[in-house]
C-alpha cells in the first residue's frame, strides 16, 4: 500500500506499507529453517524546489536484526550491513 498527498507549495507527504512473504525458506545454516519474512514500512515528505525534488524518508520493518541468532538479511564480515535496521534516506528526483 502507497500512497501520496500534496500539501500545497511544492510539499508533499508519504507513506509505505508492505509485506514479504518467503514460503518455505531454508537457510544452509540452519537446516531447520526459519522466518525469512517481514513488513516493511517508510514515512517520508518531499519539497520541489523548481529545478528538481528534494525528499527526506524514514524506512524500517520488522525483519530480525543482525544482533538475532535468526537473522536473514545481513551482508558483509560479521553482518556489518543490517537490512533488517531503520534508516533515514535523503533523495532528489530531477525530470527530464
Amino acid at each position: 500500500v502507497n500512497a501520496n498527498y500534496d500539501l500545497g507549495d511544492g510539499w508533499g507527504v508519504n507513506g509505505h506499507l508492505g509485506h514479504q512473504k518467503v514460503k518455505d525458506y531454508n537457510s544452509e545454516s540452519d537446516p531447520g529453517g526459519y522466518d525469512a519474512s517481514y513488513t516493511d514500512w517508510n514515512v517520508g515528505v518531499t519539497k520541489d524546489v523548481g529545478f528538481g525534488v528534494v525528499g527526506l524518508k524514514y524506512s524500517d520493518t520488522n525483519a530480525k536484526s543482525c544482533g538475532d541468532a535468526k537473522a536473514t538479511y545481513c551482508w558483509g564480515p560479521s553482518g556489518t550491513y543490517d537490512a533488517a535496521k531503520g534508516k533515514a534516506i535523503v533523495t532528489f528526483t530531477k525530470s527530464f
